[in-house]
């Protein structure tokens, strides 16, 4: 509102759209699928029909499957990952 001399009386009015948005770090998640005991000198396992549901995400995102084997004996322990190729959604 502005007021001056001589007396005049102006008014603007005017309306913005407003947009906001909350932005938070990417944050890495480990979904096991599933542990399996040898009991012998060889095991297996498969999965199919496996989801995972991304939600709130501004940019993409990779998923890299890996695998880890944990051995443990009296005289040793051993741990190994076996990682896949990294995948862009």
């Amino acid at each position: 509102m502005t007021i001056s001399y001589p007396p005049a009386l102006t008014a603007n009015v005017g309306i913005t759209p407003s947009v906001s948005a909350t932005v938070n770090p990417g944050v890495i998640n480990d979904f096991k699928f599933g542990t399996k005991t040898m009991k012998g000198a060889q095991a297996g396992m498969q999965m199919t029909g496996v989801h995972i549901v991304v939600s709130g995400c501004l940019s993409g995102i990779s998923i890299r499957p890996y695998a880890t084997v944990a051995i443990s004996t009296a005289a040793n322990d051993t741990t190994t990952n076996v990682y896949g190729k990294p995948v862009t959604l």
